[in-house]
């Protein structure tokens, strides 16, 4: 298809295999109906996907394909994959499957009002985003690949991960941020958690340069519930600090603090910080079998005391003693055999 229109006025559904249809022009789409693609659709000139259109399958832009027809509304349940630097120029881009830059080594803008609450990523170059962008359900991992500019980011639901920026204001009316992979910064404009109790960060602690950021360039306005978690048996050290929000200027705080006991909360005008005030929980690392024996680690706090005890039955609270430590700061690995002993239990406790 070269030139012209093909309209649906009642709904239609196409379902061509492989390379057999090639839209190198026009428009394609319903009027006053919905035209499904459930097959494969490969956009290989400027062209319009227009109106109403599913797509169940797979749309591919490849050489020049730029879906270029701005009062088009496109519902992505499949595949979306740009293979060169074209982009979209639809009214509306909802997305419930992957939309994907795997070709070109340029920027492909997205300029449409988008709705994800599927999977987006970008493997070559750089999709960018310019105009509101509402993230609905699902994950949305963001890398330097995926930016965000002129617009304004919604987080309504799902969750927002990653690294890397999104050069817009981020309004959180629920969902969940959590910046860094697990670790590293994200940056943004200015984040204002405005639905109070149904919004979350989630912040991962793994090392003293090893831990989750939120980079705000501007303010800061702070409701609904912080998490922080210990991973990879990361023990930190007491008076070791940690800064989770940059920002120019902040206005209130989280209403709920679910953070592992001995570590703090504190605001102040450039941002939150972690304080480790105390000693922090025990964490159990890569129970396994190994031979004939039992192995499990877990980290340490420096010249803090340990004691691991064991127990046969979990139904009795029979636990007994079975070896103390004083932590160097490090991993301490404990050794059983399982010989003749056809089940048992352990834990860790501080002091």
């Amino acid at each position: 298809m070269n030139n012209g229109s093909a309209l649906a006025r009642d709904a239609t559904t196409l379902n061509f295999p492989g390379a057999m249809f090639q839209l190198a022009g026009g428009l394609l789409g319903g009027e006053n109906s919905t035209l499904t693609n459930a097959g494969t659709i490969n956009l290989t000139g400027p062209a319009g996907l227009h109106s109403i259109f599913v797509n169940n399958g797979t749309i591919i832009e490849s050489g020049a394909g730029d879906n270029n027809d701005n009062s088009g509304q496109l519902y992505n349940y499949g595949v979306y994959e740009i293979q060169n630097n074209g982009g979209t120029q639809l009214n509306y881009f909802n997305n419930f499957g992957l939309l994907e830059k795997t070709g070109g080594s340029g920027t492909s803008v997205i300029n449409s009002f988008v709705n994800n609450s599927g999977a987006i990523q970008a493997t070559n170059g750089t999709l960018s985003f310019i105009k509101t962008f509402n993230q609905n359900a699902g994950t949305l991992q963001i890398t330097p690949a995926i930016t965000f500019t002129n617009g304004t980011f919604y987080l309504n639901g799902g969750m927002v991960t990653g690294v890397g920026a999104v050069d817009e204001s981020i309004y959180a009316e629920g969902g969940v941020m959590a910046p860094g992979s697990p670790f590293g910064t994200l940056k943004v404009n200015e984040y204002d958690s405005y639905g109070g109790p149904n919004c979350t960060l989630n912040i991962v602690l793994g090392g003293t340069n090893k831990f989750s950021q939120l980079a705000v360039s501007g303010g800061v306005i702070l409701h609904g519930t912080l998490n922080v978690t210990l991973t990879n048996g990361y023990v930190p050290a007491i008076g070791t600090q940690f800064q989770i929000i940059s920002c120019a200027n902040r206005a209130n705080g989280f209403d709920i603090l679910n953070v592992p006991a001995g570590i703090a909360v504190t605001y102040s005008n450039n941002g939150v910080y972690l304080i480790v005030t105390g000693s922090t929980p025990v964490q159990l690392q890569t129970p396994k079998i190994s031979g004939g024996n039992f192995v499990f680690s877990f980290g340490t706090t420096n010249g803090l005391g340990y004691t691991v005890q064991q127990n046969a039955d979990l139904t009795t609270t029979n636990w007994t003693y079975y070896t103390n430590l004083i932590g160097n700061g490090s991993l301490y690995q404990v050794i059983s055999s399982v010989t003749n002993f056809p089940q048992r239990f352990f834990r860790v406790s501080q002091p």
